[in-house]
């Protein structure tokens, strides 16, 4: 609407339309029915794509991780993120909801990667620290780019971790099988 705000403007200025004809064609193009933008299929058409990028990284990953350095597995991990996040980037400001199923994608592999460089790096296990660590990565999505596939991961990430550090802590309490056979 505002490409055609500027043009009857200018037009109006050119003495090429007079003032109540160019409100004429206002009104006439703000009657207008719109396209319904994005369909529900090209919804999930994305959230199927966003699924299956998803699988193919890790299938891809999981096929050739014992062939790989440790060296070549941190750069395959995070050229993962990378990738995927900067994929967002550029097609932010033509297909949003494309980059936000990349964004999406790329929190997922952020839990991923959490997971990989600790075992790359032989580092000491507390596994509800690694699913801080992919909270705050959710969180730092949400904050940064405030879409709803952000959030929803940052508001199953923390309690999940809340849990996994709860259910870590009592280990070895009387009754703590029963909470952590659930």
């Amino acid at each position: 609407m505002q490409a055609i705000d500027e043009a009857l403007e200018r037009w109006t200025r050119a003495g090429v339309l007079d003032q109540p004809t160019a409100e004429r064609i206002r009104l006439f193009e703000a009657s207008r029915e719109r396209p319904a933008g994005l369909r529900w299929q090209v919804l999930l058409a994305l959230i199927f794509g966003a699924i299956l990028l998803a699988s193919g990284v890790t299938l891809f990953v999981a096929a050739h991780w014992d062939e790989l350095s440790p060296a070549a597995r941190f750069i395959v991990v995070m050229g993962m993120l990378v990738v995927l996040h900067v994929g967002g980037l550029l097609a932010r400001p033509r297909f949003d909801r494309l980059a936000i199923a990349l964004h999406g994608v790329g929190t997922i592999a952020a839990g991923a990667a959490v997971a990989l460089v600790g075992q790359i790096f032989n580092v000491q296990e507390h596994w509800p620290a690694g699913v801080l660590l992919w909270a705050l990565c959710a969180l730092a999505g949400w904050a940064l780019l405030g879409d709803q596939v952000q959030q929803t991961m940052s508001l199953l990430l923390l309690p999940a971790w809340i849990i996994c550090e709860w259910s870590a802590r009592t280990d070895g309490y009387r009754g703590s099988e029963l909470w952590s056979s659930a």
